[in-house]
């Protein structure tokens, strides 16, 4: 063990028998850290992983990822502190200091997927500096999601527990992000007040079901929608928008989660401060569009359409072929 890696410092095991990564939340960070396992994986093959997060969506994301050996549920942040408050300061760094020492005696190699630090880019995409911090080069670029036959059994169910019929096209939104599920009573500056309007102008345009993915904590979708209620995990869900004509959202796990499969996405942008760069789909399927000049590299359409038509506009792109 190396006396700065127990001090916190990056420490790296030229042939490590036991690997720790650690990254508590965040549906989205999880999917995007993936493939940096895999590629753990093939560079320490002997190698046992271990993984630490927190129970319930997080760990049920990432619960099927074979490369994954064993799980570990912290009850402490992996961050390293930050406090304008000197004593608070101090204490936080000491008990991040004990936790890395503890880790760094169990395990030889540890990895903790922190972000929003001043080490980290608001230009290069979340999923290369997570490969960085991991001291790996990806394979393949994108998110990935593990499902199994019972994750799409249970999502065939919900399906037709909501009226979707066999091979009947349908939409999911995802109008929230995962904020709302952990502190209801918190702001997100990611969510987007049109749906409602959006939902009106394509039922007025088309027959077709639009289903909600929300948490327990939230109140029902949209009007003119159906919500999956009490999936029995989030993977469950994962394989309802695996089957969706169209996912439309704003940046949010959910939003990740459908770039792992092929289909196709408007990406709702509206919060300068999660620019695409750092954390857009990285699904080739994907139209992103905002109501910021932030992010109009990606939009083909005019300005003189009110932000919910130049959305409209593109729904329509995608269900030309319904």
């Amino acid at each position: 063990m190396s006396l700065l890696s127990a001090l916190g410092f990056m420490y790296s095991c030229k042939n490590p028998k036991t690997i720790y990564l650690g990254r508590l939340k965040g549906v989205g960070d999880l999917l995007l850290i993936a493939p940096s396992i895999i590629a753990l994986k093939e560079k320490f093959p002997k190698a046992e992983i271990t993984f630490g997060c927190l129970k319930g969506a997080y760990s049920d994301i990432i619960a099927n990822d074979p490369n994954i050996d064993k799980f570990d549920f912290p009850d402490h942040e992996f961050i390293r502190p930050k406090s304008k408050n000197v004593i608070k300061f101090i204490i936080r760094k000491l008990a991040y200091l004990k936790n890395r020492l503890l880790y760094n005696m169990k395990y030889d190699l540890v990895i903790f997927f922190y972000n929003y630090s001043s080490e980290w880019d608001p230009r290069k995409h979340m999923i290369d500096q997570f490969s960085e911090r991991a001291g790996v080069l990806l394979s393949q670029r994108k998110p990935i999601l593990y499902l199994n036959e019972e994750d799409i059994s249970q999502a065939n169910y919900l399906l037709k527990k909501a009226g979707v019929q066999e091979k009947e096209s349908f939409i999911v939104l995802a109008c929230e992000t995962g904020i709302k599920g952990v502190a209801p009573e918190k702001h997100d500056p990611r969510t987007w007040n049109g749906f409602p309007e959006l939902i009106e102008k394509i039922h007025q345009k088309y027959k077709i079901k639009i289903l909600t993915l929300l948490p327990k904590s939230s109140n029902d979708g949209p009007p003119g929608t159906i919500r999956i209620k009490d999936e029995p995990t989030i993977r469950a869900g994962a394989a309802i928008i695996k089957q969706c004509a169209l996912f439309v959202g704003v940046d949010c796990g959910l939003m990740h989660i459908a770039s792992t499969f092929d289909v196709k996405i408007i990406s709702i942008h509206v919060d300068p401060g999660h620019p695409i760069e750092l954390y857009g789909s990285l699904s080739p399927h994907t139209k992103f569009l905002s109501n910021t000049p932030l992010y109009n590299s990606n939009e083909n359409l005019g300005k003189e359409l009110a932000f919910v038509d130049r959305i409209m506009v593109q729904v329509e792109k995608a269900l030309e072929d319904l």
